[in-house]
Formats: structure tokens, C-alpha cells, sequence
């Protein structure tokens, strides 16, 4: 049977019907998603997530699709060629949709496409190829592939549970990048040495097919895989091939532990506390200052939260920059902790740390939580509620400027910028305006048990019953939490800051965020070179591709001031 052949009987089959009419309707409702509706990450993430495994059921169950098993490698040609149409159908869509959606990068649209979503399912058809192959009948390659997926993910959750990663690897989706909030993902070393490790494995399942195959039996022979000197030299060493990518896992950014991360730093300070990993070439009393620091802290908000004095020990992991923790854990921009690791990830040495509070904070109010994440949830401890476990932190944390979260939300309130209690305490939060969300929750977790008492936040902080700890529905609270913010004093002048500090779209609201993260990136490298027209001209792309943001303009002005043009930097002031 012929490519075209071969071809034509995939086409013509139900389960690849099926499967392409999933994939169309996967790039359909990309369009209605912000940020997915783009040529970007996001709709390559999710194009990732369902079609390889679309493309690997196809595969799998290739012996009930009228494809002859005569040529395998024919058949694998046209298994790759569909593989490649499912991922087309959802890139097609975003790709047309361009004309009304903002145009950021598309270029590098095309990379993600090209190494998340493609890779995956071009190597998900391989798999399901193999199986295919190596099993007496659909059913059995079909059950087989669905374990080898539901194996993958359970690696991934493993490692989301048992290591301080926030960004994970899959052969069947490529890469969760970390943070929402880290909005500078660029196409990096890490994600092209997985992938090649990625074609590696591939070639060990092409190698036994090569040498294993029986074309009498239309099956895998391991008898004859066995007996085969070519095999006998060419399947171990890509198994040695494979092994090596495996150990150096670390090292390439695919996967971490707690233990490298503290030797790739170098450096530790104890305290009464916390332990405290640092850079090893910090002055050793500034390390020293952060782990006084993190005691004093967390003395704090033991007596914030009414726990006892002594507990588990923290671990701190003080990175040299946001570039340094992104690139060995995930999180970049974005300080982050794991409360049931007892573990809190931040970059940059300094005393006081600005943010090592908040993340601390995560970490013992933890202390007061069922489940496996030590957060606030439902359902067992299974659903988080974001709401509250930012809320806490800042609560906790009490950060003042030139207002109190009180102050600030106060503010919002009347400028009509404050969401509603179901919006903050559900999944809304995440695509709410990131400071207005932790500060608006701050204040009112703060006020909750400033007013109802600490035994009534232990308990409202667990799972977020708010009639058992308060005695009053959530609708309640809100309404009396509002009525006193009333009373808060507000001059124009902080009324006008909050408003340029708060009424600023969320990250599902904003123009660009990844295009323009990089090109703000590229931004800050030139100036470091001294380059400040290049500079100059990086803002410019940046204030283009946000389609004119605030913040963006300022930069600019800043750059503007570098860059020695008085005239104009007065008239962007102005």
C-alpha cells in the first residue's frame, strides 16, 4: 500500500473523523478565549494539551483503520502526516483570526506551534505507531497509549508535588512555563534540549521496530529483536543515549530537587527559624541578615494567625536574579512558595527582602490547613480558593507605602474599580489586575480578623467557611467590610494614585502581555550595554504592541530622560 493509500484509509476513518472534528473545534474555541484567540503561547499550550493525544489514538488503533500493516514505514509516514493536519486545523484558525485579533509576535508563535503542539503529536504518533505494532489488536495499543499519557501527567503532578518546579516537561505537551504572572516566556534552551532528548527517545522506538519487525506476523518480534547483532549494538547505546539525557536532567533545566538547587547556590545561614540558601559569592552577613530577617517575620505572623512560637523549619531559596530562578525552578519575575514543602523560592539579596514576608507568610498560615497543598480549599483540600491564599498573605504581610491595604481599598471602592466577593474568592481572581485582587482580599481578610477575632480566621482560613467562622454569609461580610471602608479618610491626591495604580486590566485584558515582556526585556539588556538608542527603540515596540499602555509610556519617558532628549521627554511628561 501506497503513502497516498495509507493515507487515504486514516482519512477515511471514523476515529480520525473524530479526532479532527476535536481539533476543530479546539481552534474554534481558541477564538473565544483572550490571549488563546492569538497566534502565541497560550493557543500553542492548548493546541499541545489535547491534540497529541487526539494523534496518538489514531495511531494506536491504526489495525481497525483498512491501513495495510504490509509497510509500516509507509504507515507511519501517513500516521506523522495526519498528526501534522490535527495540529494545522486549530493553528489555521488563530492564523485567520489574525486580521481582527492584535498581531504580537507571530513569529514566535510559530516556534511554540512548531516545538509544543507538532513535536507532541508527531511523537504521540510514533508512540501510538509502536504500540500499534507491538500489540495483537487495537483495543490492547489503544489501552496502552491511554496508560503511557496518564503515566506522563502523573510524572508531572509527582514532580509538581515532590520538587520546588513550577515548570514542568511532557513528551506529550512540551512545557508549562510556571507563573501566570511571569508574562516573559521566550523559546528557550531548555524547552530545544527536551526536545531533542524528545527525537532520542523516538529513535529507540523506530530502532526496535526496525530490527524487530515481522512482516509474516505484522507484529513486533522480540525473538527476532533479540537475535539481531545490528540491534544488539544500536538499541543499547540509544538506551545509554537516553539514560544520559535522563541523569543530566538538572542540569539541563528539565527537572530539579531542593538538594541542587542548594548547591547550585552555594551558600547557607541558619536561623532560630529558617535556612536560609544563598549566593555563594553574597558577603556572608548579608545571608546571615536574611535568615535574622525571615525569624523576625516569621515571629510575626505566628502572632498574626495565633500559632505557636516554635514549628517546622522554613527553607529559603535566594536566587541570584529572576533570570537564575527561572530558569532552574520556573518562577521568574514572580517570588512564589510551596506551603506543603515548607519552602519559599525568591531572588535578589537584600535587607530587609521585600517580598520574603508574603511568601513566608504562605508557608505558616499553611500550618492552619487540611490537605495535601496547605492552602485554603474545598473539596477535600482539592480546589484552592486563590482568594484567600493571597488575601491571607497580604493580610498577614501588612504592607504599607503611601497607604494601608485599608486605604487602597477604600480607594478602589469609590472609584468603582472594587470587584465583587464572588469575583475575588473564586477563580475570578486570576484574571483580575494582579495588585487590585491581593490588595482588595488583603484588607478584607485583614478586617475579618481584626473584627471577628483570631480563632474565627483560623477557622475561615481552612476552607473558607465564612457562616461557620463569622456567624454571617460571605454576602454579609462584604456588605459590613464596605461600610467600614466608607469611613476610611481619603484626600484627591491618593484618590488619583489609586486609580493609576488599580484601574489597569488584568493579565487576560491586556494587549501583547508575552511580546511586550520581551521586548521590555530587550529593553533593560540594551540599556546594560550602554545601548540607549536601541533601547529607545525596544520601548517604542513595547508601547506598540501594548497599543499604548500607561506604564509603557512611562517607560519610555524614562528612557527618553537617558537618551539626553529634553524636548520630548517634557513634552511625554506633560
Amino acid at each position: 500500500m501506497t503513502f497516498r493509500e495509507s493515507w487515504q484509509a486514516l482519512v477515511r476513518w471514523r476515529r480520525t473523523r473524530l479526532a479532527a472534528a476535536a481539533s476543530f473545534l479546539l481552534g474554534l474555541g481558541l477564538l473565544f478565549v483572550p490571549h488563546f484567540d492569538v497566534l502565541g503561547f497560550e493557543a500553542a499550550l492548548a493546541t499541545a494539551v489535547a491534540v497529541p493525544i487526539a494523534a496518538g489514538l489514531v495511531a494506536a488503533g491504526v489495525r481497525r483503520s483498512g491501513a495495510a500493516l504490509e509497510r509500516p514505514w509507509t504507515l507511519l509516514a501517513a500516521l506523522l502526516a495526519v498528526a501534522g493536519a490535527l495540529v494545522g486545523l486549530p493553528l489555521l484558525m488563530v492564523a485567520l483570526f489574525m486580521v481582527q485579533a492584535p498581531i504580537c509576535d507571530p513569529l514566535e508563535g510559530l516556534a511554540f506551534f512548531a516545538l509544543l503542539p507538532l513535536c507532541s503529536a508527531l511523537l504521540a504518533g510514533t508512540t501510538g505507531w509502536f504500540l500499534a505494532l507491538a500489540t495483537a489488536s487495537s483495543r490492547r495499543a489503544t489501552w496502552w497509549w491511554l496508560a503511557v499519557v496518564a503515566a506522563s501527567l502523573a510524572v508531572v503532578a509527582y514532580r509538581f508535588y515532590a520538587t520546588p518546579a513550577v515548570s514542568f516537561f511532557g513528551p506529550f505537551f512540551g512545557q508549562y512555563p510556571g507563573v501566570l504572572y511571569d508574562t516573559l516566556i521566550p523559546v528557550s534552551g531548555r524547552l530545544l534540549t527536551y526536545r531533542a532528548t524528545n527525537v532520542v527517545e523516538a529513535a529507540v522506538l523506530l530502532a526496535l521496530v526496525r530490527w524487530g519487525w515481522d512482516p509474516a506476523a505484522r507484529r513486533i518480534s522480540w525473538r527476532r529483536l533479540v537475535r539481531s547483532r545490528a540491534a544488539a549494538v544500536a538499541v543499547p547505546a540509544l538506551l545509554g543515549a537516553c539514560g544520559l539525557a535522563w541523569a543530566l536532567g538538572p542540569e539541563l533545566g528539565h527537572r530539579t530537587d531542593t538538594a541542587h538547587l542548594a548547591a547550585r547556590l552555594g551558600a547557607h545561614a541558619a536561623g532560630r527559624s529558617c535556612d536560609v540558601y544563598g549566593p555563594v559569592e553574597a558577603p556572608g552577613e548579608e545571608l546571615r541578615l536574611v535568615a535574622e530577617d525571615c525569624d523576625f517575620r516569621a515571629a510575626q505572623v505566628r502572632r498574626f494567625a495565633g500559632l505557636p512560637e516554635d514549628g517546622e523549619r522554613v527553607t529559603v531559596l535566594l536566587f541570584r536574579s529572576e533570570g537564575e530562578k527561572a530558569a532552574l525552578m520556573g518562577a521568574g519575575r514572580t517570588s512564589v512558595a510551596k506551603p506543603w514543602r515548607r519552602e519559599v523560592y525568591v531572588h535578589g539579596v537584600g535587607f530587609p527582602h521585600r517580598v520574603l514576608k508574603h511568601e513566608l507568610a504562605h508557608v505558616l498560615l499553611g500550618e492552619l490547613c487540611d490537605g495535601p497543598f496547605r492552602v485554603p480549599a474545598r473539596w477535600g483540600g482539592l480546589l484552592p480558593l486563590p482568594g484567600l491564599v493571597e488575601g491571607g498573605a497580604v493580610a498577614a504581610e501588612w504592607p504599607v507605602d503611601e497607604l494601608t491595604p485599608h486605604g487602597w481599598a477604600a480607594a478602589m471602592d469609590r472609584l468603582g474599580l472594587l470587584p465583587s466577593a464572588e469575583t475575588l474568592l473564586g477563580i475570578g481572581f486570576l484574571g483580575e489586575n494582579a495588585g487590585l485582587a491581593y490588595t482588595a482580599m488583603g484588607s478584607f481578610v485583614r478586617w475579618l480578623r481584626d473584627t471577628y477575632g483570631t480563632t474565627a480566621f483560623r477557622h475561615l482560613f481552612r476552607n473558607g467557611d465564612f457562616d461557620g467562622a463569622c456567624g454571617r454569609p460571605l454576602g454579609v461580610l462584604w456588605a459590613e467590610w464596605r461600610d467600614w471602608l466608607a469611613e476610611v479618610a481619603l484626600d484627591d491626591a491618593q484618590l488619583a494614585a489609586a486609580r493609576s495604580r488599580f484601574d489597569v486590566p488584568g493579565f487576560f485584558a491586556i494587549r501583547c502581555p508575552h511580546a511586550v515582556a520581551g521586548a521590555a526585556a530587550q529593553r533593560d539588556e540594551r540599556l546594560a550595554a550602554g545601548d540607549v538608542a536601541g533601547a529607545l527603540a525596544a520601548q517604542d515596540a513595547a508601547c506598540r504592541l501594548s497599543g499604548g499602555d500607561p506604564w509603557q509610556r512611562v517607560s519610555r519617558l524614562t528612557v527618553t530622560v537617558l537618551a539626553g532628549r529634553t524636548d520630548e521627554a517634557e513634552a511625554l511628561a506633560l
